[in-house]
C-alpha cells in the first residue's frame, strides 16, 4: 500500500471498510506493532479534542505456533469495549498446559534447585 498520510487517519480509513486486528492493521499498512499499538491505545481513549474513535467490537483466536491467543477486533464509533470472554481449555491445551508446568519445575539444573516456585513459574 502507498504511504500517505498520518498513521491515524490512514487507520481510521482501513476500519472504515471493516473491522479488523492489530495484525490485520499492521500488514495492510506496513507498519510495526508498536507503531499501531501506540495509535490504536489513543483512540480507544476519549480525548479533549475528540470522543472514543474506535471500539473492540469482538475477540477472535489465532493460532500461533501450537499456542492460541485471543486477539481483539476494532471497529470505529463510540461504543464501549466487549468484555473478553475467557473460554474452558480444551483437552489438548490443558495436557500441553500441565506439561510445560511440569518441565518448568524439573530440577535439571544446580542453579534452579535454590529457587521458590514463585521463580521457577516466572521462567
Amino acid at each position: 500500500m502507498i504511504a500517505w498520510g498520518n498513521t491515524t487517519d490512514r487507520i481510521l480509513l482501513l476500519l472504515e471498510k471493516e473491522p479488523m486486528t492489530k495484525a490485520e492493521i499492521c500488514r495492510q499498512l506496513g507498519l510495526t506493532h508498536d507503531q499501531v499499538s501506540n495509535r490504536l491505545s489513543h483512540l480507544r481513549k476519549k480525548t479533549p479534542r475528540y470522543d472514543k474513535r474506535i471500539y473492540i467490537i469482538d475477540y477472535t483466536r489465532h493460532a500461533t505456533l501450537g499456542r492460541t491467543y485471543l486477539r481483539a477486533v476494532y471497529a470505529l464509533g463510540n461504543k464501549r469495549d466487549t468484555t473478553r470472554q475467557m473460554h474452558p481449555f480444551t483437552q489438548k491445551e490443558r495436557s500441553a498446559r500441565t506439561y510445560q508446568n511440569l518441565i518448568k519445575r524439573r530440577n535439571s539444573s544446580v542453579f534452579r534447585q535454590t529457587m521458590t516456585n514463585r521463580e521457577l513459574n516466572g521462567l
